[in-house]
């Protein structure tokens, strides 16, 4: 085995999902491959790194060393899958042939996994708001300074109603290690828009809906996705209006549309489940294949603390894992201008 120091180790752990003791040391070990973390131990940690010192009772090694890494808990994240695959192959070997290291692991083959479609159901009751704003002009003021009644004139006002629909998925599930194509835009098809925008619907409770979206929708695309509708594709018109003001009275005019928003945060939920195999090439550059189940490929990683919060294995007759995404849907709706006039004492 490598004896390794302070300048040999990979000791940078980037993102991690899990910063207990054990995490942390196979996390390492998967960085540094014929590294016997048997052979360390934990001497202080924060939010950010940790202190990892030789065993007492060990000559191996360096004395102590400073591991950094980030713990992975933001809301907005996409778990990589076929990373996840690597180091279950990594610890299926390392378990198997303690005493051999691999220099490679290669053609991971993902094709007889089986992903279901996709059930949405609502994280959490949704949220409305209801705000004004003025179109068509700023609030206009008109006083009459005179000691007679004046005729004071409103101008008209023509406008499109519309509807501004946003959905972003939040945790996401990358299979092949794509990047997202897609900039913006909405990349929805009907079907699918249909029973996500199903969750903004005012005459419908959210919490008691449950759509399955199509073999089309991408759980990878975690683009901020946003469409605008006109409501009403006749121009409102509202005509000049004439009204009267009282000696040293002003008055103010403005055309106001109600903003409807509704916001719902979303569960998404797709099994998954068949083998997996991969090659691995070890140190005597002899080539192994490793096959196993995706049930399997999660048990490893639940066994070392690597698994993702958002994966759940579920023990039964399909032997199927579970990913368990995040987005957000909303819609802000215009209602059609309405004119305001007050009128106010000088």
């Amino acid at each position: 085995m490598y004896e390794y120091s302070e300048y040999y180790l990979n000791s940078n752990l980037g993102k991690i999902n899990d910063n207990s003791d054990k995490a942390i040391l196979n996390e390492l070990n998967y960085l540094n491959p014929d590294l016997d973390i048997s052979q360390l131990e934990i001497k202080e940690k924060n939010n950010i790194s940790v202190i990892i010192k030789t065993k007492k009772d060990s000559n191996k090694y360096f004395n102590e060393i400073k591991i950094n890494y980030k713990t992975n808990n933001k809301p907005n994240k996409k778990v990589n899958l076929n990373k996840l695959i690597k180091k279950v192959i990594f610890f299926k070997f390392r378990d198997k042939k303690q005493n051999l290291i691999f220099k490679e692991i290669k053609d991971i083959n993902i094709d007889n996994l089986m992903f279901s479609t996709i059930e949405v159901t609502s994280a959490s009751d949704s949220l409305k708001s209801i705000d004004e704003k003025a179109v068509c002009f700023e609030p206009v003021n008109f006083p009459n300074i005179s000691s007679n009644i004046q005729k004071i004139k409103i101008p008209s006002c023509s406008y499109e109603a519309k509807a501004k629909y946003l959905f972003q998925i939040t945790t996401g599930l990358n299979i092949n290690n794509s990047k997202n194509i897609d900039k913006g835009g909405w990349n929805l098809n009907i079907d699918d828009e249909n029973k996500l925008t199903d969750f903004t619907s005012s005459n419908k409770k959210a919490s008691e809906i449950k759509n399955t979206l199509s073999q089309d929708f991408n759980l990878s695309n975690t683009n901020k996705q946003e469409q605008e509708l006109i409501l009403n594709r006749d121009l409102l018109h509202s005509p000049k209006q004439e009204l009267s003001a009282e000696p040293k009275q002003r008055l103010t005019a403005q055309y106001v549309i109600r903003l409807l928003s509704i916001k719902t945060n979303l569960d998404l939920k797709q099994k998954i489940n068949g083998t997996i195999t991969a090659k691995i090439i070890d140190d005597n550059n002899e080539e192994q294949t490793i096959t196993l189940s995706i049930t399997e490929a999660m048990q490893i990683l639940k066994k070392y603390r690597l698994l993702p919060s958002e994966i759940t294995i579920t023990i039964n007759e399909d032997n199927s894992v579970a990913f368990n995404g995040k987005a957000i849907i909303s819609r802000t709706s215009e209602s059609n201008p309405k004119p305001t006039f007050n009128f106010y004492s000088i």
